[in-house]
């Protein structure tokens, strides 16, 4: 799970920095969500590390789309909703790994 998490966050960390209007926020939480809601119905951790991969694919897309957006153009009110997504997805990534035998389930 840290090999997927580590980068779902930076990317979420650059978009808190770098994304300028609601759109590319809503973007990101939503990829984020659907992630989240995956993870809850995970059956194995094999498949929890696939969704983290499409997690990485779809950031990164969203990186190169909103590459030269400016930090001063965020919210406080859109960095809190990609932390409170961001928190929900790791909550669920650890309960659903427990759930499946434990942290080291994910290589933690």
């Amino acid at each position: 799970m840290k090999k997927f998490l580590i980068p779902v966050v930076a990317f979420a960390a650059f978009l808190m920095v770098s994304c300028s209007g609601g759109s590319p926020i809503d973007k990101a939480i939503g990829v984020i969500e659907d992630a989240t809601a995956k993870v809850e119905k995970a059956e194995s951790a094999e498949e929890i590390e696939k969704i983290g991969e499409e997690v990485e694919a779809k950031m990164a897309e969203l990186e190169k789309e909103y590459k030269d957006l400016d930090e001063k153009d965020i919210s406080d009110a859109d960095k809190e909703k990609v932390q409170k997504a961001m928190g929900d997805f790791a909550a669920a990534a650890m309960k659903k790994a427990v759930e499946l035998g434990g942290s080291d389930a994910l290589g933690l």
